[in-house]
Formats: C-alpha cells, sequence, structure tokens
C-alpha cells in the first residue's frame, strides 16, 4: 500500500534537501556577508518565516501566543481557539479531545488548517481526528489565524480562512546547554483527568535542538446537570526539533512528531477511535540575505501519515455487530518562496504541491459467529494532488497607505479505485460515477491599508478563493452518524464525484491597532459562494442494494448561490497599568440564496466580557507576575436552523469562567482555572446529537452537553540543578 510504504519518505525528503541545499549554498557567491556577531543575532530572533502566516496586513487576524495558549490549559488546540482572543473561532465537539474549528460558520475543508505552515490532514472521515487534533497545543510557540481568503501564499486558498500552528523553535545557546523542564495539569470536579509532559530544550552556538513527550489520561465527563458523556481518551505524544545553522545566513530545520490516542469516545458518534496514530516529517531549508535582490529563499519538504482504526466497542450496535474500520491517510507535499526586494516592495514568488492519499474499509461481522455481514469500500483509494504557483506584492505608498495583492492558479486532479457497487450508487443518486477529475482555480486577493496614526490601521479588503472538494465530499461511500430530527443513528452517506469547485467572493472592511489605552482588532464581512457544496438528505433511489432503496442517506450537491455576513471584534481598554476590560463579539449568518433558506450549521451571536488584572513584571520586576480574569460568555439561541439538514434550534445560555495564576521569573507558573464555574447545563448549537441506535428516542434525551464546572490546575518549570 503507497501509504504504509512510504512512512519513513520523510527522511528523505529532509536529506534531499540538505544534499542539494548544501551544494547550492557552495555555489552562490552574491551572498551579502554579515559580521559574526550580526549573523549570530540574526539567527537568534527569527523563525523561520515559511512556518508563519502572519503578520498579514489588511486581513482579519489573530495571534494566540505561547502564554496564552499555556495559561487556557486546553486538553487540545481546539480548547485553546475557543478563547475570546480568538474572535470568529469557535469549536464543534463530538466527545471528550479535538475540537473541530469553526470559522465563521464555515469548517473542515473549507479551513485551511496547516503546521509550521504545511497543510494537513487527520484520516478519519467523521472528523475524530481533525488537523488540529495532530500536535500537542503546548508544543506550539503560537496558534495564527487568518479569517478570509488572504493566504495565496500557503496552499490553495480556502473559504473561511487559514489556521497555522507555529511549533516552538529551538534556540542556540553561547555554549553547550541542556535545560530539562517538566509540567503537569490536573482536571477536576466534572471532568478528571492528567497530564504530564516532559521537555528538554539545548544546543550549541550553530545546533539547537528541543524535544517533548505529553501523556493526557482522561474520563468521562459530566454535564450541569449531573449526565454522564461518552468522552473518555488517553493521549501518548513526542515532538523532536533540530536547527542548524549550516552557513552564513543559512539554516536548517528538521522536525518529527508522532501523536497517539487510544480508546476515545464521542458521545455524538455511533464509533470510538480505538487507535489515533500520526507521523509527521519535516524539513525546512532557509537562505537570508543571499543578495540585494533577495531577501529571502526558502525550500520545505514533509511528509503525514495517520493510521485511524475505529470500532463499535462501547457503542449499543455492538450486540448486533461488530465494526472495524481501519482508515489511513497519507500526505506528501512541498513548497519553495522566495522573497525578492522588487517594485518598490516586496514580492514574493513560489509554488507549492501536495498529494493526498486516504483508504478505507468497514467491515461488519457477527459476534456470535464471527462472520461477515456487510462490507463497504468506504474510501476507494482517494487521490486528490494540488500544484499551485502563486505571487504576492506587499508595497507601502506613503506613511499612511499601503497594499497587497496577491494571485495563485492551482492544478488540481482527483481521482479513485471505486469497486462495481459504489460505482453502481454514485451513478444512481448523482447520475456520475466517473471519479476522475481535473481542475484549474484562479485565486486572487487585494487589500488597502490606511494608518491614520501610526498603531493603528484601517483596511478594506477584497478576496476570491476557489476550494476542490474533498474526499469525503467526493467519493465517501459507507454508513455514518445520522441526524438529530430525523431516521436512525446510523444513515448512509453517499459522495458525489461530479462536485464543481466552490468558489467565494469576499469583502473584509475593518481596523487593528492600538490607540490610545484602546486595542482592537475586527471586521465586517460578506461572502458570496457560488457552487457551494451542500450537505443534507435524500432518499436511496431505486436499483442499488445497499443502502435499501427508500431508506434516508446524506447526499452532497451544489447549490448556486449561497451567502455568509456578518462580523467579529476583539477589545482590550486599559483602565489602570494593571487593570484591563476585555471584550469580544463574533456573528454569522449564512443564507442558502438558491432555495430561500438558512443555511445549516451556523453559530448564533456569541460575545464574551471581562477583565484581567495583571501586575506586569515591567512595573513590579522583582514581583511575580499574577493574573486573575474572570469573564462572561454570553450566546444567542439559535433559530435560524435548515430543518431539511436534520438541524434543530437550540437555547441560548450565559457562562461564567475563571482564569488565574501566578508565573515568576525562574521559569515557574502555576494556573487555575475554573470553566463553567456556575456549573450550567447547556448544549453549544454546533455539537450533534447522540445517535438515535433505538430509532424511538426523543431529540431531548439525546442532547450532548457541554462539561460542567471543571476545575484545572497546572505546573510547569525549569528541573533544579541545569541551570
Amino acid at each position: 500500500m503507497f501509504i504504509l510504504g512510504h512512512q519513513r519518505f520523510w527522511l528523505l525528503i529532509a536529506l534531499g534537501l540538505t544534499v542539494w541545499t548544501s551544494g547550492i549554498g557552495g555555489l552562490m557567491g552574491l551572498s551579502v556577508a554579515a559580521s559574526p556577531q550580526e549573523e549570530v543575532e540574526q539567527l537568534r530572533e527569527i523563525t523561520v518565516s515559511a512556518e508563519k502566516i502572519t503578520p498579514a496586513s489588511g486581513a482579519a487576524t489573530t495571534r494566540l501566543s505561547a502564554k496564552e495558549v499555556e495559561e487556557s490549559v486546553g486538553k487540545d488546540v481546539g480548547d485553546a481557539l475557543k478563547s475570546p482572543l480568538a474572535p470568529g473561532v469557535t469549536g464543534l465537539r463530538r466527545g471528550g479531545i479535538n475540537l473541530d474549528p469553526v470559522i465563521r460558520g464555515l469548517r473542515e475543508d473549507r479551513v485551511n488548517v496547516m503546521i509550521n505552515g504545511m497543510k494537513q490532514w487527520g484520516a478519519g472521515p467523521f472528523r475524530m481526528d481533525p488537523p488540529t487534533s495532530l500536535i500537542d497545543a503546548t508544543s506550539l510557540q503560537s496558534i495564527e489565524v487568518i479569517r478570509g481568503p488572504y493566504t495565496v501564499t500557503r496552499g490553495p486558498s480556502t473559504l473561511a480562512g487559514a489556521i497555522n500552528l507555529v511549533t516552538k523553535t529551538p534556540q542556540f545557546f553561547d555554549t553547550l546547554t541542556i535545560l530539562p523542564s517538566i509540567a503537569t495539569a490536573f482536571s477536576t470536579d466534572n471532568w478528571r483527568g492528567w497530564t504530564v509532559r516532559p521537555m528538554i530544550i539545548g544546543g550549541t552556538p550553530r545546533v539547537g535542538f528541543r524535544l517533548q513527550g505529553a501523556f493526557r489520561d482522561f474520563g468521562d465527563y459530566q454535564s450541569g446537570n449531573g449526565t454522564t458523556i461518552q468522552s473518555q481518551f488517553k493521549n501518548r505524544s513526542f515532538a523532536g526539533d533540530v536547527l542548524l545553522k549550516t552557513a552564513p545566513n543559512q539554516q536548517l530545520r528538521v522536525s518529527f512528531s508522532i501523536d497517539s490516542d487510544r480508546d476515545a469516545f464521542f458521545q455524538a458518534l455511533p464509533l470510538t477511535a480505538e487507535i489515533d496514530d500520526a507521523y509527521m516529517g519535516s524539513a525546512t531549508y532557509q537562505f537570508l540575505n543571499l543578495s540585494p535582490l533577495i531577501e529571502r529563499l526558502e525550500l520545505t519538504g514533509y511528509y503525514t501519515h495517520v493510521h485511524h482504526v475505529m470500532s463499535n466497542i462501547g457503542k449499543p450496535t455492538i450486540t448486533s455487530f461488530v465494526t472495524d474500520f481501519p482508515l489511513d491517510s497519507g500526505t506528501i507535499g512541498g513548497r519553495i518562496q522566495a522573497n525578492l526586494r522588487l517594485l518598490g516592495g516586496l514580492v514574493s514568488l513560489g509554488g507549492d504541491y501536495y498529494r493526498l492519499l486516504r483508504t478505507g474499509t468497514l467491515t461488519n461481522r457477527s459476534p456470535t459467529t464471527g462472520m461477515v455481514m456487510a462490507a463497504f469500500n468506504a474510501w476507494p483509494s482517494a487521490l486528490i494532488q494540488d500544484g499551485g504557483l502563486f505571487g504576492e506584492l506587499q508595497r507601502t505608498l506613503n506613511p499612511q497607505w499601503r497594499f497587497v495583492v496577491g494571485a495563485r492558479v492551482d492544478f488540481v486532479h482527483a481521482d479513485a479505485k471505486p469497486d462495481s457497487a459504489t460505482t453502481t450508487l454514485w451513478q444512481a443518486v448523482n447520475g456520475n460515477s466517473d471519479p476522475s477529475e481535473t481542475e484549474t482555480n484562479v485565486s486572487a486577493n487585494a487589500r488597502l491599508i490606511y494608518s491614520p496614526i501610526p498603531t493603528f490601521d484601517l483596511f478594506v479588503g477584497v478576496g476570491r478563493a476557489v476550494r476542490t472538494a474533498d474526499a469525503v465530499e467526493r467519493f465517501f461511500r459507507g454508513p455514518s452518524p445520522g441526524v438529530a430530527n430525523a431516521g436512525p443513528g446510523i444513515i448512509f452517506t453517499v459522495g458525489n464525484p461530479g462536485l464543481d469547485q466552490e468558489q467565494s467572493l469576499q469583502v473584509d472592511v475593518g481596523g487593528k491597532g492600538t490607540i490610545g489605552a484602546l486595542s482592537f482588532e475586527g471586521s465586517f464581512f460578506w461572502n458570496h459562494i457560488d457552487d457551494f457544496i451542500l450537505r443534507t438528505l435524500g432518499t436511496s433511489p431505486a436499483g442499488v442494494t445497499s443502502p435499501a432503496p427508500g431508506s434516508l442517506i446524506r447526499i452532497h450537491q451544489n447549490i448556486n448561490n449561497a451567502q455568509l455576513f456578518g462580523g467579529d471584534f476583539l477589545l482590550t481598554y486599559q483602565l489602570t497599568p494593571r487593570l484591563a476590560l476585555i471584550g469580544s463579539f463574533q456573528y454569522t449568518r449564512g443564507k442558502n440564496v438558491n432555495q430561500s433558506k438558512n443555511l445549516p450549521e451556523i453559530p448564533p451571536l456569541d460575545t464574551s466580557w471581562g477583565f484581567r488584572y495583571e501586575n506586569v513584571i515591567e512595573q513590579a520586576p522583582a514581583q511575580p507576575r499574577f493574573w486573575i480574569q474572570p469573564m462572561i460568555r454570553g450566546v444567542q439561541a439559535q433559530k435560524r436552523i435548515d430543518p431539511a439538514a436534520g438541524e434543530v434550534a437550540t437555547p441560548g445560555f450565559v457562562t461564567v469562567n475563571l482564569f488565574t495564576g501566578i508565573a515568576w521569573q525562574a521559569g515557574y507558573q502555576f494556573v487555575l482555572n475554573v470553566d463553567n464555574l456556575l456549573d450550567l447545563n447547556y448544549r453549544e448549537h454546533l455539537t450533534p446529537f447522540t445517535p438515535n441506535f433505538s430509532g424511538t428516542a426523543s431529540l431531548a434525551s439525546r442532547q450532548v452537553f457541554e462539561p460542567g464546572r471543571t476545575i484545572a490546575l497546572s505546573f510547569q518549570g525549569p528541573i533544579p540543578g541545569w541551570d
């Protein structure tokens, strides 16, 4: 099998880049020599810029720092992204782990998720392992979010925006240094679990390294009314990074990580993730200041393999049949980018490529005899390849005005190897059974920025994005989670290989920066999408054996016109040097204009307000840093729904959360957070219902509520004696 045969392909990528760049480095005589001291300082401060997508002038952006991620004590990246500091972003819960991010009402493959600038996918079709789950949150230096289609240099444009997970970079040291540290976290009250994270950083003047492990073990949680929600999981992970200064103004970074989930239960899904193993490797080589023309040249290669095994252990269906559903996902990719001082500004030119292959077969067996009852080639060697070329110009017109324009073209090929049962079903449902598709997609954007004062920007952006249909939408065939308001707990999903690509036109108007004591970021947006891929319900046609003719099925179809509009904002007002008012607001409304109804699964209005008291170290350098941050979150009822897609309305709610902690200059930190302080029983609108296994259970009995009051404590710091 292709995927399993290339688990170590990343090693070849790293080796090839090392050999190639070692050779080319000796041939480049145009380098501008820096003094040794300047060179050391430059390389200490920079992170390989291929790994970052911010700052992005003229776009609505958010950057969560490592400090903010660590203070959240989240169980995963999705938890951290639910912070009020990331307006416009929310998370979809299916169980206790791996919240799936949603940006402005759009999710899944409409959100471009990257790790160090490299586009990633999980292996599960039901999003038990979204790309944000492939790495431990505490290994991140930052989480970058760009809302809208304004990232032409980072893979195919996406309709919602981009999330980039930037891992912590190894450091160089003047002498050989090894610094071990450890972090622990405990969760109690309605959700009990623990986390341990050992870490070692070290290096020399030319080599830096960073090693981190993590162990997490959580049980089921209780909601505010005491209902037990299936959410237990175990997780083990390891990440290693090496940064090598190979020559003046050149460096190589090689990274490898393993993230393993075991026995992860999801209340809102009919299956359990017994195994989820993600292996990622990458290498990035960077040339800095090669000549007066070439500001930066970067080359990156990466490989990701995810092995995902689902079963119905712990589900009511285990007495009727035993499910075995192994899946594999393999991604090979690379990119090259040159930043040039041209046209009175900075020009970025380059190209990128990825090849994504997904396989998976679902088998149901008799629990008594072991005989095969049913088998489905759910992902028939589903292949999507994309090669893109891009260019972007950033130019300052005068101290107050600047602009950014960018464009890219993507050459896409999709294909699969379906069996006869799959092609028959595709033809009957969609009128198309040919899995092969070739596309040429053009995306572009332009942003104009006006700075009335040096610390504040006003901007307007216009962007066009084109998204190819993903592997689930195109090719998936098999049982899948049911919907809230109709049918059984498991219904059949049928892909559509004839789907057209989605095309969006978006406008953003907003601002970002500081004016005196006020810090502000946010924008209003309007997004028009042609050929929007709608996931809705249909009926199995005659002439097929499975699913049974006349039964309820989930299908995918293009609609001509969908629109989303709204706004998302974050503000901080410094009342005193130590006390700040914090507020965030996000609202999205979606319309299926083609069918004159609401778009399904759009989050309601969501706002958070509170205060943060912090004795900043700069003001009291001899004292530890202490902070306390009470927050109130209010979410409006969502009644704008699409019942035809299986959606139901949800009531609004108000929760109270408390974040507090203390950090010492020696590197020790203690955090105490209380989520849902008043132990409210509530449900997020995007959270699916428990599958209707019996076929007769009421909606009220199948609601998946959020955790009740949860107290999380964490402690981290260096191990004494290694200074």
